[in-house]
């Protein structure tokens, strides 16, 4: 056997993260810059996501649009670009950028992670204005306050690729392939990775940089600070307050929160970090000090939860929660063991993200087939719940949403479960046992 072959290649997501952690340490990576950009820093989360779907730890999205639908895409952004460009606004208090996916709350589409601090700053006479990214090429948002598009800055991300570098550590970069290669069996162009990172930072750089000399604000806030590096940057060397609202689960093994002990000091990591309660605050060590993570609360899920406080547990309900990264995995765990849920109705809740791309599983197509088993797309999915005794998932935000209404919870032992180790460990909730009867969780 060869040297290649004998080495042990990442197959889960804490395997990977300590690859990933070794690489860091051995390389002192978030120093390692391009033109002034510590690129490692900017593109860690990508690399972290290339490196899991070439693994195929995690699938790759694979909703794909028609010529037609590009088009029409783009044709918006060229629209919005001429119509409510950002530059177009005068000076205020607070930016505010929510996250895409919005949801249809009392008749308007909303995000949910940001529409209460932007009510908080208007009863506070602070003047707001929000600058949106569109989700799958559209805008569905209806905001309170005056809202921009940041399409602009899409069109401009496609000239990237003639953005010229100077300054490229060539040689460290390709220290860092080679170990990848002899270390782990891994190929990974960290070249074109790193080139294209920096060379999309510069330009996004410039653009926020102007943005905020013309519109001068005070605070910004952010629901996703990985992929943000230029706009934090920007803020920052501006004198803005950069504030990030929680938009979703972290823990060790998510990258975009959790950094190496020493490196407590990033260039690219917000201010202030507001997370939905304490068991978030002290989950782990963020890279901030403690008095700058704080406690703002979730109010949207609170509303909502008093909203359904009467309505009573069906105890033959399931909700199993999909996440398009393993979408496919699920469905056949829960296929593999559907003798063990006759006599259960399940409800088989789709991710957002998964509407288009749901047919290419094979086990969720055969699930549809048994008469207990409901696909659900659009729907409140508070009220479901509300209503379901169980919950089976693997690490997605909504099972913490799950929790709170009371639900049984079953995490499948599927990549990403190590998310979820601090629920296990305090026996919050209970890895899934393949041919075990439901009864045995409660």
């Amino acid at each position: 056997m060869t040297k290649k072959q004998s080495i042990k290649r990442p197959d889960t997501i804490k395997s990977l993260c300590e690859c990933i952690w070794w690489l860091e340490e051995q390389y002192d990576l978030f120093n390692l810059e391009i033109d002034g950009v510590k690129v490692w820093q900017s593109a860690r989360m990508q690399i972290y996501y290339h490196i899991a779907e070439k693994l195929e730890i995690l699938s790759k999205p694979q909703a794909v649009m028609s010529r037609m639908q590009k088009w029409k895409v783009l044709t918006g952004y060229l629209k919005n670009t001429l119509m409510n460009h950002p530059f177009g606004t005068s000076s205020v208090d607070c930016i505010v950028f929510p996250h895409p996916r919005t949801k249809r709350v009392d008749g308007r589409e909303i995000d949910i992670y940001t529409d209460d601090i932007v009510q908080q700053l208007l009863n506070e006479q602070k003047s707001v204005i929000e600058i949106e990214t569109p989700y799958k090429g559209k805008h569905q948002r209806e905001s309170s306050v005056q809202t921009y598009y940041d399409d602009l800055l899409i069109l401009i991300r496609q000239f990237a690729r003639f953005v010229p570098l100077s300054n490229v550590p060539h040689e460290t970069i390709s220290q860092i392939t080679e170990a990848m290669k002899d270390k782990y069996c891994i190929e990974i162009d960290f070249q074109h990775i790193l080139s294209m990172e920096a060379k999309r930072f510069k330009l996004e750089y410039k653009y926020y940089k102007k943005l905020f000399q013309k519109i001068n604000p005070k605070t910004l806030y952010l629901t996703v600070s990985y992929g943000k590096s230029a706009l934090i940057s920007a803020a920052k060397e501006a004198g803005i307050l950069t504030i990030e609202m929680q938009h979703g689960t972290y823990s060790r093994y998510h990258l975009g929160y959790s950094f190496p002990i020493g490196k407590s000091s990033l260039s690219y990591f917000p201010d202030r970090f507001y997370v939905w309660s304490d068991f978030w605050r002290n989950l782990i060590d963020l890279p901030l000090s403690k008095e700058y993570v704080l406690d703002h609360g979730f109010a949207y899920m609170e509303k909502e939860k008093k909203k359904l406080s009467k309505i009573k547990k069906e105890d033959d309900q399931v909700l199993v929660l999909s996440q398009g990264a393993i979408g496919e995995k699920i469905a056949h765990i829960i296929l593999k063991n559907i003798d063990t849920f006759q006599g259960y109705r399940i409800k088989y809740k789709l991710h957002p993200g998964e509407y288009e791309s749901w047919q290419s599983y094979p086990s969720l197509k055969a699930l549809l087939a048994y008469e207990n088993i409901e696909l659900i797309k659009e729907c409140d999915l508070y009220r479901l719940m509300a209503q379901s005794r169980y919950q089976i998932g693997v690490f997605s935000t909504a099972i913490y949403e799950g929790i709170s209404f009371e639900c049984v919870t079953i995490l499948l032992d599927l990549p990403g479960i190590e998310y979820m180790e601090d629920l296990l460990k305090r026996n919050i909730a209970m890895q899934y046992r393949e041919g075990e009867s439901l009864e045995s969780y409660r």
